[in-house]
């Protein structure tokens, strides 16, 4: 995963490396603080936040709106993760694609292990479209679930019905 620094409305510059080691991660890029479908999708994120954090992992949100923006969005919606603003688009450029205007990322998701190994990645054009935080808290039970040592892991669904098999060689 390319290698980015920006202002959080936490207060802090934050990176993608001081979550290596420590926490899975979930990257989010989307529209604007103004975006009805952002926000949705925001409010669901917030929703299942105690879900990620129980299974070691942070979701960061990427817009590029202002950080005075963001810490407004994150104020009036509650939101507890932290959301980065990229005013310049070049974290933007790196992981994604920006909409026809050049202000905005397309909507798009990115899921990493605690290694920066990139497990999905989808870009759409609508927050809507983007997985369900049932998909995505079953692709970091995934990630948990493998085992370096092993020669395969299998994924396994709620039903114990076995829907792939990777091989660690």
């Amino acid at each position: 995963m390319p290698w980015f620094e920006l202002a959080s409305t936490q207060d802090k510059i934050l990176s993608i490396w001081d979550y290596k080691h420590k926490k899975n991660l979930v990257i989010l890029f989307f529209r604007s603080s103004d975006c009805q479908s952002s926000r949705e999708y925001l409010l669901e994120l917030n929703a299942g936040y105690k879900d990620f954090t129980d299974s070691k992992t942070e979701i960061i949100a990427i817009t590029s709106d202002s950080l005075e923006n963001l810490k407004k969005l994150a104020s009036e919606l509650g939101i507890m993760f932290p959301m980065l603003s990229d005013k310049n688009g070049v974290v933007i450029n790196k992981y994604t694609y920006s909409d026809d205007s050049g202000k905005h990322p397309m909507p798009s998701i990115f899921i990493t292990d605690q290694f920066g190994a990139l497990y999905f990645q989808e870009i759409t054009k609508d927050e809507k479209e983007l997985l369900s935080i049932k998909e995505v808290l079953d692709w970091i039970n995934f990630i948990e679930k493998q085992c370096p040592e092993c020669p395969f892991n299998a994924w396994i669904d709620e039903n114990d019905v076995q829907l792939f098999l990777i091989s660690n060689d």
